[in-house]
């Protein structure tokens, strides 16, 4: 699989752009007077085969090489269906959604957004003119009709799922503040600029005219751009063949879940559009590629009406469930299980959770975010509660299934069970009762606790964090805090399992070779407790070790603010992941010439330049930085 020119030059590019070495426009200008030769199907294929494969470990380089190549075909070829621009266009619009997961900013939503917007303005001019000269009375006019108006339909589709895939794939309908935060927070300044799309073509912005408002810049909310995508896969829904139906009422039914949480003032109505396109959706015209899609969408509509379907594992779920065996990665079969949990027959559940605890066991690192914990506790194998359909009291929903649990003579595993599933359906008013039953789980047993000790951590961890902001809004400052301290270790080890998916949500911390009673963690709060007056410098050359956050009264907080508060007069860390040897270098040279008497100031200066000359892109010498004094 190789590019051709112009292509690889392209692709080499777009990595400077990404690299942030070239600007976007003059990249743009490049592709645009590259000569271009007829790009095949053979060549389209392995730029899509490229794009893909760099989207797990460079969203950027694969969003800007299809922007690049997107703007090639314009240049070279009109905006037509029939031309290569309309399939790298499909291409595009793809790559975009799919790198907007890890990378959210609107800027590239919208362009992708107008990109589709043309496609759709092609496909209805070209119904417009076919109604107009007659097309449907003839058999030739009438399938050139059909065949338009389900290239509207999907580009339709296309453009809905583009601005709402990326929210109903990150987003955790159990904690969507939360999660949404910890999606956007690493792109919190990137703002964008609202522009028409591509040539002067309307976009369909919301209704009331707004896009941000939340107060992090760099992406919508959810309650603001699902509505949107709503619109285009409803008209998609009435436009489309017979053929396309299913495809988009799985995607319809996503999208009304996840509303139904985005926007509880109208929960029971989004529900109901929710429950009528999954139960639409018949199991036997889903393609095997697309079932993970449409258990996903079932999953939330059965968990909301309280009964699972009961489909057996390795029968009515055949294909799923060849994955568990196939060798995937474990954040694939995670992610499966977690879907599976919601509809498997509960003879099922012990192999399943057998799969479970083999996928988190695997040694490799996990990019899955742990939020499937949340789904997964609602189906473990001794519960013997169905999931209400709304959230009761404390008072009112626990005394209940423990007289239950009496009635039944259940024995402790299953008590235990059934109470930690009950546990998740109390109202928020009541979480400090939560957490302590949690917490004392395993006095019920010994061995479920044992056995599901992950899943409880992280549901303790969601629960004494959304506890804290509870107590915080309501100026309990010393109850939160509380909580926040009690949540960090646990936090620590999730951010360890999971490097990549909790990137954005890092314990203030810093791993050190530990002693013989500890574990060689030092944290912010610990640094805290120091005097560390007449200390002139201190170095962090661990990845990201200058990384900071506000909180809510706006003080700045993380490693090199605890030990600017400790006393110490000067930080030096890095923003970003650094490759070793530019560390190496960097701290070589200051050491070297901190060592001569220089003032600290001028040996970062000095280090910075030699680390700038020997690697010259800015990610490896810009990473490293100066906080505090510089005398």
């Amino acid at each position: 699989m190789e590019l051709g020119a112009p292509l690889s030059d392209l692709y080499v590019l777009a990595l400077r752009v990404a690299d942030r070495s070239v600007a976007v426009d003059t990249a743009v200008e490049v592709a645009r007077s590259t000569g271009t030769p007829d790009l095949d199907e053979a060549a389209l294929a392995v730029v899509a085969r490229v794009c893909h494969d760099l989207l797990d470990d460079d969203p950027d380089h694969a969003y800007f090489f299809s922007r690049l190549v997107l703007e090639l075909a314009a240049a070279r070829w009109d905006r037509e269906r029939e031309s290569p621009w309309w399939t790298v266009a499909d291409l595009f619009v793809e790559i975009t959604r799919l790198s907007l997961e890890r990378v959210p900013t609107t800027d590239r939503m919208m362009f992708a957004l107008g990109v589709a917007s043309q496609q759709i303005h092609v496909s209805e001019r070209i119904i417009a003119r076919l109604n107009r000269r007659g097309g449907r009375f003839s058999r030739h006019g009438r399938i050139a009709l059909a065949d338009e108006k389900a290239a509207l339909a999907a580009t339709l589709q296309a453009a809905g799922w583009l601005v709402a895939g990326p929210y109903c794939v990150v987003l955790d309908p159990e904690d969507m503040e939360g999660s949404f935060l910890q999606w956007v927070w690493p792109y919190r300044l990137c703002g964008f600029t609202a522009l028409d799309a591509a040539d002067g073509q309307p976009v369909d912005w919301p209704a009331d005219g707004r896009l941000l408002s939340s107060p992090v810049a760099g992406m919508p909310g959810a309650h603001d751009m699902l509505p949107m995508a709503m619109g285009y896969l409803d008209r998609a829904l009435r436009t489309g063949p017979a053929r396309l139906r299913t495809e988009c009422q799985i995607k319809r039914a996503r999208v009304a879940a996840l509303r139904a949480v985005a926007e509880p003032e109208r929960a029971a109505e989004h529900w109901r559009v929710a429950e009528a396109a999954a139960d639409e959706i018949s199991d036997a015209h889903v393609p095997l590629h697309d079932k993970w899609h449409f258990l996903e969408a079932l999953a939330p509509v059965w968990r909301h009406r309280g009964r699972a379907p009961r489909r057996r594992l390795r029968s009515d779920l055949e294909g799923p469930a060849r994955g568990l065996r196939d060798g995937g990665s474990a954040d694939a079969r995670l992610g499966l299980l977690s879907v599976l949990s919601a509809v498997v027959h509960p003879d099922d559940l012990p192999e399943l959770w057998e799969e479970v605890h083999a996928a988190y066991a695997a040694p490799d690192g996990l990019s899955l975010h742990p939020e499937f914990w949340g789904r997964l506790a609602h189906r473990t194998v001794e519960n013997t509660l169905r999931c209400p359909a709304d959230a009761l009291a404390y008072g009112e929903l626990i005394p209940a299934v423990e007289a239950e649990c009496d009635r039944q003579r259940m024995p402790p595993r299953a008590r235990a069970a059934t109470l930690a599933h009950a546990a998740l359906h109390v109202r928020d008013d009541d979480l400090d009762e939560v957490i302590r039953l949690l917490c004392r789980i395993d006095r019920y047993d010994r061995g479920f606790a044992d056995t599901y000790a992950a899943m409880l951590e992280w549901v303790v961890l969601t629960r004494r964090t959304r506890y804290a902001k509870r107590c915080a809004a309501a100026g309990e400052y010393d109850t939160a805090l509380s909580q926040y301290l009690a949540a960090m270790e646990p936090a620590t080890r999730f951010a360890a399992r999971h490097r990549r998916a909790l990137g954005a949500a890092r314990p203030a911390c810093v791993f050190l070779e530990p002693d013989e009673d500890g574990e060689g963690r030092l944290f912010a709060h610990q640094i805290l407790t120091l005097d560390l007056r007449g200390v002139e410098l201190v170095t962090l050359s661990a990845c990201e070790s200058a990384l900071g956050r506000y909180d809510a009264n706006d003080n700045h907080r993380g490693l090199p603010a605890a030990f600017l508060l400790a006393g110490a007069a000067t930080v030096i860390g890095a923003l970003w992941p650094v490759t070793a040897a530019a560390a190496t270098l960097f701290f070589e040279e200051l050491y070297s010439h901190l060592g001569q008497g220089h003032p600290k100031r001028d040996a970062f200066r000095h280090a910075q330049r030699r680390t700038r000359r020997a690697f010259p892109e800015y990610r490896d010498w810009g990473a490293l930085t100066f906080i505090g004094h510089w005398r």
